[in-house]
């Protein structure tokens, strides 16, 4: 009961326990976080999205720590977009961060925003998976790169509070990213974590 409680509240945080569940979100995924920010070498002219920001750890991290030009991010929870924002106040309020409240299948920015894409642990919760990419290959600029990080689907299975979750596999996305406007995919598996990557091809 508790473990299917924790996996609800981790595709999409709420309530009373929302503040507590994102630090524990923060917490848990702070190894695949550096993993992921390692694998896209940010650079200072990088304007970055995030999808899934959870309470706005990692979009800190980055904003201080590597300085792209700018970083925007999104989540389906208003209590994460709410933390992400107090967490990021002063970010904001320069102009270097902007946190709204959106989904992978409907992301709130124009076309060709971005030159870099980032998801970590959360594509085991997308309604549609081909859909999510299509929107981010649309909101990247010609010869962006998206980044997906996820769990490895035998150890997914492993885990009583991820028994409802999606699993996915890196042979399936890279596919999916194949079909759907990518090349240039690569896939690092890491124990039980796998690290994917592919650049928008240009029309």
């Amino acid at each position: 009961m508790l473990d299917r409680w924790l996996g609800k509240q981790l595709s999409k945080p709420r309530g009373i326990f929302s503040t507590l569940i994102g630090a524990y979100m923060a917490i848990g995924n702070h190894k695949e976080n550096l993993g992921t920010i390692k694998q896209m070498n940010i650079q200072e002219n990088d304007y970055l999205l995030e999808i899934g920001i959870g309470n706005g750890t990692m979009i800190n991290h980055i904003a201080k720590n590597n300085k792209p030009k700018k970083i925007c991010g999104i989540d389906i929870s208003t209590p994460m977009v709410r933390e992400a924002k107090k967490m990021n106040r002063s970010l904001v309020r320069n102009n270097i961060v902007d946190i709204r409240k959106g989904s992978v299948g409907k992301i709130p920015y124009q076309d060709s925003s971005f030159s870099k894409v980032f998801t970590v642990h959360t594509i085991y919760f997308w309604p549609d998976v081909q859909k999510g990419i299509n929107e981010i290959n649309r909101v990247l600029s010609p010869n962006g790169t998206i980044f997906i990080t996820f769990t490895l689907r035998e150890q997914l299975k492993k885990m009583k509070r991820t028994s409802d979750f999606k699993s996915v596999d890196p042979v399936e996305i890279e596919q999916l990213l194949v079909n759907n406007g990518f090349g240039d995919v690569r896939i690092n598996s890491q124990n039980s974590i796998c690290y994917i990557s592919a650049q928008k091809l240009s029309v």
